[in-house]
C-alpha cells in the first residue's frame, strides 16, 4: 500500500505522513499515542497494519481506529 500512497503524492499531490514506531513496540498506549501526534487538520486516512512482519508486533488497531474515528477520519 505504501507504493500506492507513494504514486499518488507523485500524481495527485496528496501528502503522505510516515513516522517510526519504535521497535520493540510494547506500550500500545504509547504506539496510540504516536498516531494521535501525527494526525494533524487535514489527515484524511490512517492505513495501520494489523502485524508487522519483521517483528510479529500486533498493532493496537481497535484503539487507533477508535482515534480516527472520533477525528472523522477513515
Amino acid at each position: 500500500m505504501i507504493t500506492t500512497w507513494k504514486q499518488r503524492a507523485r500524481r495527485d499531490g496528496i501528502v503522505l505522513k510516515q513516522f517510526r514506531l519504535p521497535m520493540p513496540a510494547g506500550d500500545p498506549a504509547r504506539i496510540v499515542a504516536l498516531f494521535e501526534q501525527n494526525i494533524t487538520p487535514r489527515t484524511k486516512a490512517i492505513l495501520v497494519s494489523h502485524v508487522i512482519f519483521l517483528t510479529g508486533q500486533v498493532m493496537p488497531v481497535r484503539e487507533i481506529v477508535a482515534l480516527g474515528r472520533k477525528r472523522g477520519i477513515r
